[in-house]
């Protein structure tokens, strides 16, 4: 009897042992994949990166967006930059409509989670930025004010003509782009990122589309 009870007292143990052992690490698992996408969904692609890997591979285009979405330039003014910046911003925020978290599977420090949304059709979106035409834009503001132009070019010089066009029509640019985001749609996509813990914290190191 006592070298049965020893051995059920024994059995017991492991039993707790492998229990400790497979410990569950979901919730913070879920928490990093939350804090990316309050990132992106707050126009916002630096603070999505700080539940990611120094080395993310992003194979769903999230990153892609903030890329080349990013319009600004030095040359064009503080105006043009504000107005580019808040466009890049807006299209983040627009880019991760709804998703869900719908499985989560974790190994030995590493961790796949299964996801489904609606997302931005972003070639869509593109496209419809592609159309929206500067050229036209600066020619016609210019037209419009030619005398005050003249006026600026006579007592400024050609690059304060230049700026002021500038500066009068970003704003307008970067609210005909918005349409093209608006308008562009949304498709229903599922992907799957990789975890991977260190120290006792999840990053995210690579996102992919799921087919």
């Amino acid at each position: 009897m006592k070298k049965f009870l020893l051995f059920c007292l024994g059995m017991m143990m492991c039993a707790a042992l492998a229990a400790c052992g497979g410990v569950s690490h979901e919730e913070e698992i879920k928490s990093s994949v939350d804090a990316y996408f309050a990132g992106i969904q707050a126009g916002d692609y630096e603070q999505a990166l700080t539940a990611a890997a120094d080395d993310l591979t992003d194979n769903f285009g999230l990153s892609e967006i903030s890329n080349v979405a990013n319009l600004t330039d030095e040359t064009m003014g503080e105006t043009y930059n504000s107005a580019a910046n808040e466009f890049v911003k807006y299209f983040l925020q627009n880019s991760v409509k709804s998703y869900t978290i719908d499985n989560v599977e974790e190994n030995e420090g590493q961790a796949t989670v299964q996801i489904s949304g609606s997302f931005i059709d972003a070639e869509s979106a593109l496209d419809g930025m592609n159309n929206v035409d500067m050229g036209t834009l600066f020619d016609e503001y210019a037209g419009e004010h030619m005398d005050e132009l003249a006026q600026l070019a006579e007592s400024d010089g050609e690059d304060a003509v230049t700026q002021a066009i500038i500066d009068a029509c970003a704003p307008k640019l970067f609210e005909e782009m918005k349409s093209a985001v608006e308008n562009a749609g949304t498709l229903e996509t599922k992907m799957q990122m990789t975890l991977q813990e260190n120290d006792g914290t999840w990053k995210i190191t690579q996102i992919d589309e799921i087919a």
